[in-house]
């Protein structure tokens, strides 16, 4: 969201698990049922006067929302998502990653498809990690990352789905 609302002021930008289109996002998760001793996101919304079944309420913060101002995008992105994410949809992410692609933005894509909102996969995170450490040192100078064990390259080369960002 920060790139595309203030985008000359970051040299990169990172976001795991990210709401591209936030209306979608609240629209999805009020369609679910609520967790056993939680109140429904239905319920939550409400609470701060948000009907996700009002398309004016939501016109608002789709506008707002990154997906819809993917041309703003100046700096090398790097995002993350979990193929089994029960908040934010990793069709809604694919779908930004191809549209900053069609613009001609750098951009990159790890998607675990085992994963869901948080990694647990100690894999998982150490991927995530390794590309920070890439993203560090190609848009600001940082040492550069270690070399990726061999476990670590083949995690990589399954589910890097765009390298646009990290610049191979």
């Amino acid at each position: 969201m920060a790139l595309t609302h203030t985008p000359t002021m970051f040299r990169f930008g990172m976001a795991t698990q990210p709401p591209t289109d936030f209306a979608r996002t609240l629209r999805l998760s009020a369609a679910e049922p609520a967790r056993p001793g939680e109140p429904s996101i239905r319920q939550v919304l409400a609470e701060v006067g948000i009907d996700p079944s009002q398309a004016a309420q939501l016109s608002a913060i789709a506008r707002d929302a990154p997906h819809g101002l993917a041309g703003r995008v100046q700096a090398p992105l790097l995002l993350v998502a979990g193929g089994k994410d029960d908040k934010v949809d990793v069709e809604g992410v694919t779908d930004y990653v191809a549209r900053l692609q069609a613009m001609g933005k750098p951009v990159s894509l790890l998607v675990d498809p085992d994963e869901g909102h948080n990694a647990r996969n100690p894999l998982a995170r150490k991927a995530q990690l390794q590309l920070l450490l890439q993203m560090l040192h190609r848009h600001l100078g940082g040492p550069p990352a270690p070399p990726p064990d061999a476990e670590l390259a083949h995690y990589l080369a399954r589910n890097l789905r765009a390298n646009g960002a990290l610049g191979r």
